[in-house]
């Protein structure tokens, strides 16, 4: 070790002795820092879980307590009580009154069939709020509501909107008050008004800005807001922060028609007036046509009978229509015709067809009877001292399946060239829109026995069955048109009837379909919300 190699390999070795005495305590430090910042980042997100959690937990906490103040706000606003208070437990968020947020605005459009508009009410509905952040849930109009994020609205409870057998009952619950709490917070409710007539009713409650009034009566007559509703649609409206929870109600709740508009946070829910049952109709001319609205599916027609006044010829040569157009691709045409006349010694009968063709299922049916006798047959009768043809189109009197006989010219019918070109079905089994009953000779339900399907293999059917049976499958709404022949188009069609002094009667069950309204009840109710 004298010589320079020497020193250099005590110097190496002395080196090497020193790292390996250092590596323990560095190792140890920076094990030290690792576990270190190890526990700061698990500390850090605990705390954040933590955070997430309890603010969860008191979301979910509110909404309880919201429900809670839904189902005392309706006891006050639909007079079970004057007064109610309810204490929520100390905890973040606030409290907050909204007198002004959000409205109901209730219409009913076309009221006169003439394309006149009522408004029927119009007024805020207001809130209760609970804020937690970026959270939000809220009472209104007898509801409540989350928002999180400022995302949509979704519905934690109902609002007070019942829908029922075509009838709507509504009472407006509207929050009335101001002010903030947060923490541990007392709400008292107090009733302010309760169960205020606005439809049916007889005064008008307020004038809108332009000076007219909303209320009743109806604009520019002195019709008074009464049952059952007759025309048009009623259309109830909402805007808000929480439109889109009423969207969800209203599309859940109703077949109705929803038009959202999103970026406005406005959402309307439109129901058809059923109007009344269409019983007596005046005969329309050529190519006019008879509306059916909201007819009840499942054979619910009481009386469809047609009395037809003739142009003095003895109805000679007779060839007149009933049929249907753009109705969910279906085709449909009772025709009634007679080559003699029958009167004035003609002695002729009468020739009924029916045809059906649904493009969509593929099921096409033809029906005819063409040796009806109106001097013996009483569900068809002719008087030829007023030339009236009376025929009874719910009667026992029966069609046979089959292709139509068109006697060799088909411009008779509005759907001739359909008839002569399609084949009928190989039987005709009606079915498709009624479950399995015990059915009375007629293959109707026998009493007591609801929603029937009907199903059966015949060559015959009475005319009060086939008229029953192909108006519920085109039920609830449809024309019926008036057709007269021969030739197709007004110019060429020759007149057999005198439709002045024509008509009928459909006489049948209104549907309790929920896109339909029969009966309107609305209220308004009024609650003043404090905080303490």
């Amino acid at each position: 070790m004298t010589g320079p190699s020497g020193l250099r390999a005590f110097i190496s070795r002395s080196l090497t002795r020193d790292a390996r005495g250092q590596s323990a305590p560095i190792g140890t430090v920076l094990l030290l820092i690792i576990v270190l910042l190890g526990t700061t980042a698990v500390a850090a997100l605990g705390a954040v879980v933590i955070e997430d959690t309890r603010q969860q937990s008191e979301l979910e906490r509110a909404e309880q307590s919201m429900t809670l103040f839904d189902s005392r706000a309706a006891l006050v606003a639909l007079g079970s009580s004057n007064q109610q208070t309810i204490e929520f437990p100390n905890g973040d968020g606030q409290f907050e009154v909204r007198e002004d947020l959000g409205w109901i605005r209730i219409t009913h459009n076309d009221y006169d069939g003439a394309g006149a508009e009522e408004t029927i009410y119009n007024r805020s509905l207001g809130a209760v709020v609970f804020t937690n952040g970026d959270a939000e849930i809220a009472y209104q109009g007898g509801g409540v509501w989350r928002r999180d994020g400022g995302g949509p609205a979704r519905m934690i409870s109902p609002p007070e909107f019942h829908y029922r057998d075509a009838t709507l009952t509504l009472p407006v619950i509207r929050t009335l008050g101001s002010g903030s709490a947060s923490g541990a917070t007392s709400i008292s409710i107090d009733q302010a008004e309760s169960g205020h007539a606005i439809f049916p009713n007889t005064t008008a409650r307020a004038q809108a800005a332009d000076g007219t009034e909303i209320g009743a009566p109806y604009n520019g007559t002195e019709s008074d807001y009464q049952n059952p509703l007759k025309n048009g649609t009623i259309n109830v409206t909402v805007k808000g922060p929480y439109s889109e929870g009423w969207e969800e109600y209203f599309r859940t709740h109703t077949t109705g028609t929803v038009y959202a508009d999103h970026d406005n946070n406005i959402v309307t829910l439109q129901l058809e007036s059923t109007g009344d049952a269409l019983q007596d109709f005046q005969m329309p001319e050529r190519d006019g046509s008879v509306s059916v609205p909201a007819m009840a599916s499942n054979h619910k027609i009481n009386n469809f009978t047609i009395h037809l006044s003739s142009e003095k010829n003895d109805f000679n040569q007779l060839h007149w229509s009933f049929y249907t157009e753009d109705t969910a691709d279906v085709e449909y045409e009772l025709h009634v015709g007679s080559q003699k006349p029958l009167c004035g010694g003609g002695a002729g009968n009468l020739d009924v067809s029916i045809y059906y063709y649904n493009a969509s299922s593929g099921v096409h049916h033809e029906w005819q009877n063409m040796s009806i006798d109106p001097a013996t047959d009483p569900n068809f009768n002719v008087d030829c001292t007023a030339e009236v043809l009376t025929m009874n189109f719910t009667s026992t009197t029966s069609l046979t399946y089959g292709d139509i006989d068109t006697q060799g010219s088909d411009n008779k019918w509005h759907y001739g060239p359909e008839i002569t070109s399609r084949n009928v079905n190989a039987s005709a089994t009606a079915t498709g829109h009624i479950a399995d009953c015990d059915t009375d000779d007629n293959g109707l339900c026998e009493a007591g026995e609801d929603d029937p399907t009907y199903t059966k293999d015949v060559s015959k059917e009475s005319l009060d069955f086939l008229t029953n049976h192909y108006f519920s499958l085109m039920s609830p709404e449809f024309e019926l048109t008036v057709h007269e022949g021969p030739g197709k188009g007004k110019g060429s069609q020759s007149t057999r009837v005198d439709t002045g002094n024509s008509g009928g009667t459909l006489d049948y069950e209104v549907t309790t379909d929920s896109r339909f309204i029969t009966f309107l009840h609305i209220t308004e109710n009024e609650i003043a919300v404090r905080l303490r």
